[in-house]
């Protein structure tokens, strides 16, 4: 019987201090507040794995930045290996848009200018 509770001891300390750590943490995550907000586009990673920021301006050949890599870790995820994410919207990256556009019935047609329609289908 002896052995049994030294045995014990510790899971009901260590559930004891689950159970109040959890209500401290609880305590102090609603007390505190934001001091300083940040104007910085936030990265997060959406249902595809790819990072973005949250903007999706209208890309076309010749486009350069966060949203052209973005595209192209899109166009990967979506069977188009041969797209470098290196954030210049080049002649493979457009032709990898065209076909994505035509494959998909994108409304415009395969036009090769990602917008609005093109970044609906991206991210279903």
């Amino acid at each position: 019987m002896r052995r049994t509770l030294r045995a014990m001891t510790p899971l009901v300390l260590a559930a004891s201090l689950v159970t109040a750590g959890s209500t401290a943490a609880f305590a102090t995550s609603t007390a505190t507040t934001p001091t300083k907000a940040t104007t910085a586009p936030v990265t997060i990673q959406n249902e595809h794995g790819c990072p973005y920021s949250s903007s999706h301006p209208t890309l076309r050949r010749g486009s350069v930045g966060n949203a052209v890599r973005h595209l192209q870790c899109l166009l990967q995820y979506w069977g188009y290996p041969y797209v470098a994410v290196d954030g210049e919207f080049g002649p493979l990256t457009e032709t990898a848009v065209r076909d994505f556009q035509a494959y998909w019935g994108v409304p415009g047609g395969a036009d090769g200018v990602v917008g609005t329609n093109t970044w609906a289908y991206l991210h279903r």
